[in-house]
């Protein structure tokens, strides 16, 4: 073999594993078109600034007694520092959930040459998340749970020693639903849209929403059963979400794909290299 075909052999392995490992096809997804992402948005920013704004707290609790699940999950998982784990739980709801769920769907993708799915991306899992703000404030309302620090009658130490509204408002977890549903939303899209990282991300963001369950219960604003709750549901939401209104249509975005042309016959050692959509 010559050594212009040694390099061009060498070369054009190269530039086509590079290609293949740079620009890797994503799924389309259906209804991705901006407008509808703005109304879809928009309607679901409505619902929850109305839920969680304007809803009259209730005054006085209608479900006041704790079950003895709720009870040993208190008693297990209470902090020392109550407003310490509340803080430190909404750094991880709405600080490092959402910038880890935007990495996912909206970072990593524009990253990666795939820039055409990061907005649409970023609409859907907001979506999610405000959906489920907004059935958190309504369920929140219409249960009327005492938070358990109101209920020992130790509301000075927790978050919400200030907060008349907060008082009845325990079930269920709106912080551990969000980061869920964050969780959950942004899995499904990497799903969705063919992501090899997706399975990483959705269990490092499980954790993430876990610990935020765990902590609200060691802030003494929630019960177990509030947690557990919020968890379910968002998990639904966030997986709900994407499939009923952004399902895969089937078809793969097209990438460039390198190919290499081996010089002539007695020509100088060059490769010729041309891009292929």
């Amino acid at each position: 073999m010559t050594p212009s075909r040694i390099r061009f052999c060498l070369a054009s392995s190269a530039l086509v594993m590079a290609s293949r490992a740079a620009a890797e096809p994503s799924r389309e997804l259906a209804r991705t078109d901006t407008p509808f992402l703005l109304a879809e948005t928009g309607v679901s920013l409505g619902l929850a600034l109305g839920a969680n704004l304007l809803l009259p707290a209730p005054e006085r609790c209608r479900w006041c007694e704790p079950n003895g699940f709720d009870r040993w999950g208190h008693d297990a998982l209470l902090a020392d520092d109550p407003k310490g784990a509340a803080a430190t739980s909404h750094v991880l709801s709405f600080g490092l959930s959402p910038l880890a769920a935007l990495g996912a769907v909206s970072f990593m993708p524009a990253f990666r040459g795939q820039s055409s799915d990061a907005l649409p991306n970023a609409f859907i899992v907001l979506d999610a998340m405000l959906v489920n703000l907004a059935l958190s404030g309504a369920v929140k309302v219409a249960v009327a749970r005492q938070r358990p620090a109101f209920y020992y009658g130790v509301e000075h130490e927790s978050e919400w020693a200030d907060s008349k509204r907060e008082r009845n408002l325990s079930f269920f977890s709106g912080d551990t639903s969000v980061a869920f549903s964050l969780a959950a939303a942004g899995s499904t899209v990497a799903f969705l849209r063919g992501y090899e990282y997706a399975p990483y991300f959705a269990v490092g963001s499980g954790l993430v929403a876990s610990g935020v369950g765990a902590l609200r219960i060691a802030a003494n604003v929630h019960w177990p059963t509030d947690v557990v709750t919020g968890a379910l549901v968002g998990t639904a939401i966030g997986i709900g979400m994407p499939l009923l209104l952004h399902p895969r249509t089937g078809a793969r975005r097209s990438v460039p794909i390198v190919t290499a042309s081996p010089p002539a016959a007695g020509a100088p050692g060059q490769v010729l290299v041309t891009m292929v959509w």
